[in-house]
């Protein structure tokens, strides 16, 4: 049997925990402890996390892609060119193309277009692109909401691992004493060899313990340095002990109805499911009839001969 070390509580030892009833936790709750080194273990963890790395990106590529659908409310602006040698052949200008000589010409100039969006298109892509941009802030909310966690369970785990060690080894120095002098008293005569091999069960019983409980820490450690972004370990980390946490007196209570508001993988549902109501406002746009607007200016003529201004203005009316 292994007694439990209980971490002490913020304030005397005689007054009891307390709920707050519709309070909620502090974005740093894990601050309440009062460990300096898990604050420390924490905020590594935010910032070096791997996971948390890769949310950020598909946040910020969700903000890019929400510029892209905005940039649908603007004309587009693009610049063309090209050089040709041509030859027109009798199929296309009739007999008159046999005295048109072979020739080499270009053009170069600005492209404008332009989407009407006559029926929402363009602004049910901004708000779609929103939407999912809402569900990556929330996905990197509900991964920051884990790994904290996680980071502070795996110093949890350190501390009680530590305790239990400490608790264990002395145990065993027990033990070890307790063997000794039933020896001793064997010896005198006033033990049996029994007592001598119940005593040495006891303590080769108690030693079989320490490995499991070395082992647990290790694999918490291992588990703190994924968390961390770091490869080892033991080396960068430092230990836990239950006796340098304090336990808050007053905890926070939140209401089940606050829960679901408070829950980022529940607000990163009402985003999709916002994405997926303008997808099909989407779909029925490009059922409806499409207008664009384009217009072209440039310089048109002959290699090593006279240019001129060309331009063309283009309405198109679409529909599937």
């Amino acid at each position: 049997y292994i007694p439990q070390v209980e971490p002490r509580v913020a304030g005397t030892n005689e007054q009891p925990f307390a709920l707050l009833e519709g309070r909620s936790l502090s974005a740093g709750w894990w601050r309440l402890l009062g460990s300096p080194e898990i604050n420390d273990v924490v905020e590594r963890a935010l910032a070096n996390n791997h996971v948390l790395q890769i949310a950020r990106e598909q946040l910020a590529n969700a903000g890019e892609q929400v510029k892209i659908a905005r940039s649908g409310l603007f004309p587009q602006i693009d610049a063309s060119s090209n050089i040709a040698r041509r030859r027109y052949g009798q199929s296309f200008l009739g007999p008159i193309a046999a005295s048109i000589p072979a020739f080499s010409a270009y053009s170069g100039g600005g492209v404008f277009s332009y989407d009407v969006g006559l029926f929402g298109r363009t602004r049910r892509d901004i708000s779609m692109a929103k939407a999912a941009q809402d569900v990556q802030r929330e996905g990197l909310e509900a991964a920051r909401l884990n790994v904290a966690a996680e980071a502070v369970m795996e110093c949890l785990n350190i501390a009680s691992a530590n305790a239990q060690i400490d608790i264990l080894q002395s145990v065993i120095l027990s033990d070890e004493k307790n063997l000794q002098l039933v020896t001793q008293a064997h010896d005198a005569g006033v033990a049996t060899l029994t007592d001598v091999t119940t005593a040495q069960s006891q303590l080769d019983h108690d030693r079989t313990l320490l490995p499991d409980l070395q082992q647990a820490k290790d694999v918490a450690y291992d588990g703190l340095a994924f968390l961390t972004g770091t490869t080892t370990a033991r080396s960068k980390l430092p230990e836990f002990t239950l006796a340098k946490l304090t336990f808050p007196r007053n905890l926070p209570l939140i209401w089940p109805s606050e829960i679901v508001r408070a829950r980022p993988d529940i607000r990163a549902a009402e985003a999709e499911l916002h994405a997926a109501n303008e997808a099909i406002g989407i779909a029925t746009a490009d059922m409806l009839p499409k207008l664009n607007l384009s217009a072209t200016v440039g310089q048109q003529g002959l290699v090593g001969g006279p240019a001129g201004v060309a331009w063309s203005v283009v309405g198109g009316l679409s529909a599937p």
